[in-house]
């Protein structure tokens, strides 16, 4: 992905590189003013021929308007925004702070140029993302937005090797279009982040609540909170169960680089290491699929094992599958770091500790649900929405099984009154959508999804292209999209 900076130059020059930084660090191209080389075509012609070509547009902005070319009256910065406007690009904007100390020789002291600067920044107000302090922390708060537009257009942002502050995901989340809500979840959130004490916050919920999504949204958010913190580390257990992975990874992140996890002889003094760091500064930490490395469902079909667990008297089911796993959990309750668990079952580890907060996550709000339909492109009042949504209390992965059925199949028209009559009662209610929705399907689609469903492991697309010969190539399904089904 190319990516346009825009910016007046020499105030903003270190900033530009930290921009530059975060987008050399996700593997896209840097477009900007200081790779324009010698050209015959005047600095704006050059500008807006790279913003054409360019899919995402990013400005910074402080205190001066930029140069004006003779016989105009905008400045070749603000014709820059203008032009990615035109031409419909992805647009990300960020200023600095009001209370950052900035340098006089920097400030625009031109009466017209700062009435022009006035207005313009009113106009950028509308794709502001975040205001910045000093470069390091643009580069922190650009991170997360970037990798975040990459993921949405279908790319991978994937950080090889990060170093704090820049925000390391060592997975990506697939998130689906239309997040809406979770205002509350959201507050409760930050407010455990920015003022509780402990060090701890377990979010349990069954398959299918939103817990990945949630952390996933919220974590994007921190940069905006305005609380100091070291860097931030997002670990799925989904993508990677090995413990050891986590160590030597999350080691090279916290330390800056400084240590080498393979100089380290054991698990169990990893965890020590990794803890003493995380002791030492103050990082927030994301590990979602935290269930994977408990006993319920550390085994090799893990992907396909419902709610229902093995359960024991002494609830060992819950207790982590690595005791070093769980040598861990009671060694960060403690620390000055921060840990967001997203998980199925509460780690038995963390009962009794003070350290750790519980929350439940539970089904979206009515008034979420009738904006998540209506975003979905289906059609119908407020009441007939809650009414179709109330029998499965609002569960949000089968609302969007409902409202996708409802949005595509041209026989549903996006009606939400072509919604399944469901019995609130009907302990199968949530297979009565299942079906639903497998029936809404052609026949090949369905004969494809009954015959990969047989496979009782992950398969990559490549093998699944290598053993569907002929199949998918016709099917309306791409890798992307297959993976967030």
């Amino acid at each position: 992905m190319k990516i346009f900076v825009s910016s007046t130059y020499i105030d903003l020059i270190e900033y530009r590189k930290a921009v530059e930084r975060a987008v050399n660090l996700l593997d896209q191209q840097f477009k900007g003013m200081e790779y324009f080389g010698a050209r015959t075509e005047e600095p704006k012609a050059a500008a807006l021929k790279a913003v054409e070509q360019c899919d995402m547009f990013v400005g910074i902005y402080a205190h001066r308007y930029g140069t004006i070319p003779d016989g105009e009256t905008k400045s070749i910065t603000e014709q820059e925004f203008d032009h990615a406007l035109e031409h419909k690009k992805t647009i990300l904007c960020y200023r600095v702070g009001t209370k950052q100390p900035w340098l006089l020789e920097f400030v625009e002291q031109d009466e017209s140029k700062k009435k022009k600067l006035e207005e313009f920044l009113k106009r950028v107000d509308k794709f502001l993302r975040q205001e910045f302090t000093t470069p390091e922390d643009l580069l922190a708060r650009i991170s997360p937005d970037l990798s975040r537009v990459i993921v949405e257009r279908g790319g991978v942002a994937v950080i090889a090797h990060p170093l704090p502050p820049v925000p390391y995901f060592a997975h990506t989340y697939p998130l689906q279009a239309n997040f809406t809500g979770r205002d509350k979840e959201r507050a409760l959130l930050t407010e455990w982040f920015t003022r509780d004490a402990r060090a701890i916050l377990a979010w349990v919920a069954i398959g299918g609540m939103g817990k990945s999504a949630l952390a996933w949204v919220w974590t994007q958010e921190i940069f905006s909170l305005g609380m100091p913190v070291e860097g931030v580390l997002w670990w799925s257990f989904y993508d990677e169960r090995d413990f050891g992975q986590f160590l030597a990874r999350a080691i090279e992140y916290a330390s800056g680089g400084a240590l080498n996890p393979k100089s380290i002889g054991s698990d169990r003094e990893r965890v020590d290491a990794l803890t003493n760091l995380l002791r030492q500064k103050r990082f927030l930490f994301v590990l979602d699929g935290f269930e994977r490395v408990l006993r319920a469902y550390a085994r090799l079909d893990a992907a396909y094992r419902g709610d229902e667990v093995d359960a024991d008297a002494r609830e060992d089911y819950r207790a982590c599958a690595d005791p070093n796993v769980g040598v861990f959990l009671k060694n960060i309750a403690s620390g000055l770091s921060k840990a967001l668990i997203t998980t199925r079952l509460h780690p038995r580890e963390l009962d009794d500790l003070n350290g750790v907060r519980r929350a439940e996550l539970a089904g979206m709000d009515a008034a979420d649900a009738v904006e998540f339909f209506h975003a979905q492109g289906v059609i119908g009042a407020r009441a007939e929405i809650i009414a179709a949504g109330a029998p499965y209390a609002f569960h949000p992965l089968t609302l969007r099984l409902l409202a996708g059925t409802l949005a595509q199949d041209p026989r549903y028209g996006g009606d939400i009154r072509h919604a399944p009559k469901i019995n609130p009662l009907d302990a199968d209610k949530n297979v009565r959508i299942l079906e639903f929705a497998y029936n809404s399907l052609p026949a090949r689609e369905q004969q494809f999804i009954s015959q990969l469903s047989a496979f009782r492991s992950p398969l990559t697309w490549d093998a699944i292209a290598a053993i569907f010969v002929g199949q998918v190539a016709n099917l309306s399904y791409n890798e992307d999209e297959l993976a967030r089904t």
